[in-house]
């Protein structure tokens, strides 16, 4: 009996090994998956950051170029207004006769009398002639109106009426 006494018991501290042996390997292995999973989760956080990252950038890019794209328009808004302005001011100087600009007038000289012809005004408005005074070219040529009510265009120092 003694025997099996010593046997009972040497099998209950083998089982009793065998238990802790493998609780052992049951934390070990859980605290592998852990690791794992926290590595693999931070991982996972850090490829979502930079894609974050990336995507605020780019709409950050697209905001920079947008806002330079407006000052862009309105610096050439700016332009074409002053532009219009500067037009306007020489166009009504010229149609005025004052500024060195004016009106053309044609004069003729008569035995020491001037004698006052067509007055011509620049329209501001463009036509496309066929034949330019003859020279069967053609080309865009600035209107003038003439005090006497037709249109012409001026060609070497000439006026054509259109």
């Amino acid at each position: 009996m003694q025997n099996a006494n010593n046997l009972n018991t040497s099998i209950n501290n083998l089982n009793l090994g065998e238990a802790s042996a493998l609780a052992d390997i049951n934390r070990r292995t859980s605290l592998a998956n852990d690791a794992y999973n926290t590595g693999l989760a931070s991982a996972n956080a850090t490829i979502e950051a930079n894609y974050i990252k990336n995507l605020l950038d780019e709409r950050n890019k697209e905001l920079q170029r947008q806002f330079q794209e407006r000052q862009l328009n309105e610096q050439i808004r700016q332009f074409n207004e002053n532009l219009a302005l500067q037009k306007q001011q020489l166009y009504s100087r010229f149609n005025s006769g004052s500024g060195g600009g004016g009106g053309y007038t044609r004069t003729s000289n008569n035995n020491n009398k001037q004698t006052k012809q067509t007055t011509y005004s620049d329209t501001g408005k463009w036509v496309t002639v066929n034949n330019i005074a003859g020279t069967k070219r053609g080309g865009t040529m600035k209107v003038f109106k003439g005090s006497d009510g037709n249109q012409y265009y001026r060609y070497n120092n000439q006026y054509i009426k259109i």
